[in-house]
């Protein structure tokens, strides 16, 4: 979590001889007007030349030495009137990683066109922070455990602000927006450790470590001995298997201007899932690293809201566990009785992300929070639904579900809601306890999971998202990098920013 960010500014103009150029385009608009500096008149024959019309995908690179003076990447997008800010980022992510050979320091320009259709329904600061989050996501790398890393060091980005473009936004939405990208940056190096290297106790340190300094945040740890206390057996069922033990972190973020009540968010931190008894088959079983996903989001979207310097309270609720089959590990058949009370039938023990979230939202709820938010690579019939397109979001309160699907279109990170019907119940009936905790039909497996959680939020306000179609990215892509994404801090953030 050291890792050098570029470090991204307004420019009101381009110096010829200093700065390399990344010009995104469109084909509604690809011939360059007057930018102060450069010799827009010269770049447009050039692009002719070489028929460059801004198509979707189309990328152009004029070297120093061609152009005499620096670097010229052109990127297409396509029509801009076909833009979403999801395509949108995408480009931009792509740019971050195409200027990476780049020496000089590097002046983005973004056509008219693509500004004019993506403020209809935003402001210049709105794609101000899709402009930083992307740069900074696409520009990902993770450091990993080589003995030859990478060196890269953060570079000097700026975004070219015409005299038409209002520089006050656009520097606000630069800035909040490279702070989301280096949260979902930190989730994705959380995400991206061996198990071994992250264990629950080095994750905790290394929450105490991201937030040391901070003095509008604390963080509290719950021991296995504290947890036993306070009857969060589902929690302690999970790490039974493991010799790591198990810790439930609170991390509480009270900037001191507020006396609304707090927003909680819960993640999912089981640090490897071997399914336990009901182990998991071998094939990708390596990726099972990213199984505590939901609390990486959570540490992650934290540590956005701090440095951008948050005006509401958010507390981070993050259980940590292994899944782990062993002589002492939770059994199929088992019954717990979970913090709230109720008790579950364990039909699998690879079904164990909503028994650590259960008593996770049994202690939200009694923070008397606004809205409860649970991140969690919980299903893998999210994936079979959604492919790897959208978050699987489920609420037991629409105007919830609704602000979510908000802040998905703004942020550029699908979500695609669920239902919860009560008939989901009748699919997690047992004969020796209160609920089982997974149906073994295989029908309505996100959904039924969902209805699971439900039975431990008290009719709070609460969003549940399956982040499990967004673990992982097989391929580095646009603003995704190859390996565990982040998934969900976007999301959240903007939906916390936007209340």
């Amino acid at each position: 979590m050291g890792a050098a960010y570029d470090i991204l500014s307004v420019k009101t103009s381009i110096s010829s001889s200093a700065d390399s150029v990344i010009w995104i385009g469109s084909s509604s608009d690809s011939s360059w007007k007057s930018v102060e500096g450069v010799d827009t008149k010269w770049l447009n024959d050039r692009c002719k030349d070489v028929e460059y019309r801004g198509k979707k995908g189309e990328l152009f690179h004029v070297s120093a030495t061609e152009s005499k003076f620096c670097d010229h990447i052109l990127m297409g997008v396509g029509d801009a009137k076909d833009l979403t800010i999801h395509s949108f980022k995408k480009v931009v992510g792509s740019a971050s990683r195409a200027s990476f050979p780049v020496s000089k320091q590097i002046v983005v320009v973004i056509s008219p066109a693509i500004i004019k259709a993506l403020t209809t329904t935003g402001s210049e600061a709105d794609l101000a922070q899709a402009v930083g989050d992307a740069w900074i996501c696409g520009s990902y790398q993770f450091q990993g455990m080589k003995k030859e890393s990478s060196d890269r060091k953060s570079r000097k980005v700026s975004v070219y602000v015409s005299k038409t473009m209002t520089q006050a936004q656009w520097k606000k939405g630069l800035k909040r927006g490279c702070h989301v990208g280096q949260g979902v940056c930190v989730a994705r190096d959380l995400g991206n450790r061996p198990a071994n290297d992250l264990t629950p106790a080095q994750c905790v340190k290394d929450i105490k470590q991201l937030f040391k300094g901070q003095s509008n945040v604390t963080v509290e740890v719950i021991s296995a001995a504290q947890a036993k206390k306070k009857g969060l057996n589902a929690f302690l069922a999970v790490a039974q298997g493991s010799v790591e033990p198990p810790s439930l972190v609170f991390i509480r973020y009270n900037p001191g201007k507020s006396s609304t009540k707090p927003v909680a968010l819960v993640g999912k931190g089981v640090t490897f899932d071997s399914g336990g008894i009901s182990i998991k088959p071998s094939r990708g079983m390596k990726d099972m690293k990213g199984d505590m996903g939901g609390a990486a989001a959570v540490i992650g979207a934290l540590s956005a809201l701090v440095a951008d310097g948050f005006s509401k309270p958010v507390i981070g609720i993050v259980p940590l566990v292994e899944n782990m089959p062993s002589g002492q590990a939770l059994k199929p058949g088992d019954v717990i009785t979970a913090g709230n009370g109720k008790t579950i039938e364990i039909t699998n023990t690879d079904a164990e992300g909503r028994l650590i979230l259960a008593d996770s939202l049994h202690l939200a709820v009694k923070e008397s929070p606004s809205v409860i938010i649970d991140l969690a690579t919980l299903t893998g019939a999210a994936s079979v639904a959604l492919g790897q397109a959208a978050i699987a979001l489920m609420s037991n309160t629409p105007e919830v579900a609704s602000s979510m699907k908000q802040a998905s279109d703004q942020s550029g990170e699908r979500v695609w809601e669920l239902p919860l019907y009560d008939d989901y119940l009748d699919y997690l009936k047992s004969d020796v306890a209160d609920i089982i905790n997974a149906n073994e039909n295989r029908l309505a497996g996100t959904c039924t999971a969902g209805k699971f959680l439900e039975q431990f939020v008290d009719d709070q306000p609460w969003c549940h998202l399956d982040i499990a179609p967004h673990m992982k990215a097989g391929k580095t892509s646009g603003d995704q990098v190859k390996g565990m994404r982040g998934a969900g801090v976007r999301v959240i953030t903007q939906f916390l920013f936007n209340r």
